[in-house]
């Protein structure tokens, strides 16, 4: 494979998702974060980079809607609030996709 087949295989991927059951809360959809969302995140400077992550990566169960808004400092206190089980089962599930 060429370089520009390669270029062109890495512009067709499409970010992971996984659909993960939360105890007391139901079904969500999870999705990788791109690299432009860790960027935006990881620039800001501040101490809620992780949650902020977090609240990019969790969706309605059909993916059509994100459940936490990164900008918002209520939603942010919510994701810091989260237990680490939760945080894990998250992560692993996405994890598990890739």
């Amino acid at each position: 494979m060429n370089a520009k087949q390669m270029k062109e295989a890495f512009a067709k991927k499409k970010l992971k998702s996984a659909i993960v059951e939360i105890d007391d809360v139901g079904k969500v959809m999870i999705r990788e974060l791109a690299l432009r969302d860790l960027d935006s995140v990881d620039s800001d400077d501040t101490t809620d980079a992780r949650a902020r992550n977090v609240a990019l990566t969790i969706y309605t169960e059909d993916g059509s809607e994100r459940v936490f808004d990164p900008d918002s400092p209520e939603d942010i206190e919510i994701i810091k609030n989260l237990g680490n089980r939760e945080i894990n089962r998250l992560a692993s599930a996405l994890a598990a996709k890739n």
